[in-house]
């Protein structure tokens, strides 16, 4: 009778730990995959703390606008020390309709082709536009490592806890 049980749990927790990392490895891949837009008038796009915003468009330059109700700035990766590398918000006046505090906002032309890392953001939204109408604008947003690192734990924590509490459920109900 002893050993049933003990086997029980041991299966148990084993297909409980299977369970927890198939969805750990789903879940994760679910919140931090790269994500592309593409349009011929304008693309609008998540800013996310720690995420790579990839912009290409067939115009030399293009118009990048975003807004949040908190500041937030972007770093532009691997230009020389003479371009512009950063981009910041600055606090606006609110929109019409808008129902935040504070309201910050950035409007700047960047080059057509480059690659920023978002460094501070909480929900912002950014819009690329081409400078010449009817271009292609493509949009590729990714996750860095530590942001993908990150995620995971906090998967594997919830995730854990919830087994456990599964476990301590399971173990009541059995005796």
């Amino acid at each position: 009778m002893r050993d049933n049980s003990k086997k029980f749990w041991i299966t148990f927790v084993l297909l409980v730990l299977l369970v927890d990392v198939l969805l750990i490895g789903l879940w994760t891949f679910l919140d931090v995959r790269t994500r592309e837009f593409v349009s011929n008038e304008q693309v609008t796009f998540p800013l996310r703390q720690g995420w790579i915003v990839q912009i290409r468009t067939g115009a030399e330059e293009a118009t990048l606008e975003a807004a949040d109700d908190a500041y937030f700035y972007l770093k532009r990766q691997g230009v020389s020390a003479v371009e512009k590398i950063l981009l910041t918000a600055t606090p606006e006046e609110r929109p019409v309709d808008y129902e935040a505090e504070t309201y910050f906002y950035l409007e700047e032309t960047i080059p057509a082709d480059s690659d920023w890392i978002v460094m501070e953001a909480s929900f912002a939204e950014g819009r690329v536009k081409p400078s010449v109408a009817g271009e292609e604008v493509q949009v590729r947003t990714s996750a860095t490592k530590e942001v993908i690192n990150s995620s995971a734990w906090e998967k594997t924590g919830v995730l854990l806890l919830l087994s456990a509490w599964v476990c301590i459920i399971v173990g009541i109900v059995k005796s």
